[in-house]
């Protein structure tokens, strides 16, 4: 009979540490994308359209880097506070895009492009409700055309299509005191070597 109230207590404590762990994986990411008080979102990569890429011939001087729309916002993590609480503005600091295929065939330079990174310097103010900026970033270099798998797709070779997912990854900081954050969104990119494949 003494027993049970300690086991009680046990399955208690069991409990809300079940349900501490439920809530902290149901948390928003906005505690967690940096140290900065306003957070930076990508809204949309090509609209939300998937992105067709032609492989084209280097030979014919239709080989060239993919460029698409990458719309987005900086809010403040808080929506209480005013201009005077945070930074009025998020510098993009650097962005890096990884690709992966949905049957896991993942090996860079075989499977899929290897990943790039790059510099940024765009300025972000923020922003109220509804206010957005659109930015053009590289989503593929011409580099990539010229190496596995991308130039495997030329002449007829392999696969007429290949589809891949790229992950873009934007990092910033806040202007007024250096604080980071980052945001991630993902895009689907459709290549090919023959012009028939591609939507006109």
């Amino acid at each position: 009979m003494h027993r049970e109230p300690s086991r009680m207590k046990r399955v208690a404590r069991a409990g809300g540490l079940l349900l501490a762990l439920g809530l902290s994986g149901c948390m928003n990411d906005l505690g967690r994308d940096g140290t900065a008080d306003v957070f930076i979102r990508i809204i949309d990569i090509n609209g939300g359209a998937p992105y067709f890429s032609f492989v084209g011939d280097p030979l014919e001087g239709t080989l060239g880097p993919d460029i698409a729309p990458v719309t987005v916002v900086a809010r403040s993590k808080n929506p209480a506070q005013t201009a005077e609480h945070y930074p009025r503005a998020l510098l993009l600091d650097r962005y890096e895009i990884r690709y992966y295929r949905s049957d896991g065939r993942n090996v860079e330079g075989v499977d899929v492009p290897f990943r790039i990174s790059g510099d940024m310097a765009t300025t972000v103010e923020i922003a109220e409700a509804g206010e957005t900026i659109t930015i053009e970033m590289e989503i593929v270099r011409s580099q990539a055309k010229l190496e596995p798998p991308l130039r495997n797709l030329r002449d007829g070779g392999g696969n007429m299509v290949l589809t891949v997912f790229a992950e873009v990854t934007i990092y910033a900081r806040t202007i007024a005191s250096n604080d980071v954050t980052k945001a991630v969104a993902r895009m689907q990119i459709n290549f090919s070597g023959d012009l028939t494949q591609l939507p006109r």
